[in-house]
């Protein structure tokens, strides 16, 4: 997810190319991860918090992968807006918008981060933060869609589209992950705790 935003933000295709061939790395990881998963789960037959672990391990592992292809998304769009000649990052800047995707960009970021903390230090604290920062991600993102943009558009009008590129279907990527960080904290507190808190407030 690094990578892609850095991309985003350099125009850099070849790092962009380089996070899509993550992508592959990651596809055949998890793979691998649920292939392990399985073994045991036939072979061990694990019960209570070994059996809890096994299960949060499964669905982890789809959630990061998932994250990768959201990430691969992100790089793929730096790829055309290139071959286009046209950088994102100034016309969003000259939009207005810039400023309230870094703060999205900044707490999507956090949460990854918090979300892997909080599994692998077994931090019920952390994982319920980090939730709870999700609410603020979506917040962000509407305003992103609500602010005007008439001004940009008529500076900028054979730009339209790729504005549209940067408010929606960027902010939609980085929400989608900050929703699987959600979903990855959700599965700490289940391994931690035994209790399925999907769907349920947090507050």
């Amino acid at each position: 997810m690094r990578k892609a935003i850095k991309a985003l933000r350099d125009n850099d295709s070849s790092l962009a190319r380089e996070v899509t061939i993550k992508d592959a790395e990651i596809d055949e990881i998890e793979v691998n991860v649920e292939d392990k998963c399985m073994v045991i789960l036939a072979l061990q037959q694990p019960v209570a918090k070994d059996l809890r672990f096994i299960v949060t391990v499964l669905k982890i592992n789809i959630d990061l992968e998932r994250i990768g292809d959201l990430a691969a998304k992100v790089a793929d769009k730096v790829v055309l807006l290139n071959s286009r000649q046209t950088p994102l990052i100034p016309l969003a800047v000259s939009g207005g918008i810039m400023a309230e995707l870094d703060k999205i960009i900044a707490d999507t970021q956090w949460m990854l981060n918090g979300a892997l903390d909080a599994f692998a230090g077994e931090d019920l604290d952390l994982a319920l933060r980090v939730i709870r920062t999700d609410e603020r991600v979506d917040l962000g993102k509407n305003l992103i869609r609500s602010l005007p943009k008439e001004n940009y558009y008529r500076d900028h009008n054979e730009h339209q589209d790729l504005a549209t590129v940067l408010s929606i279907t960027l902010t939609r990527s980085l929400e989608r992950i900050a929703d699987h960080a959600t979903n990855i904290c959700e599965d700490v507190i289940y391994l931690l705790s035994g209790n399925v808190i999907r769907h349920r407030s947090t507050n």
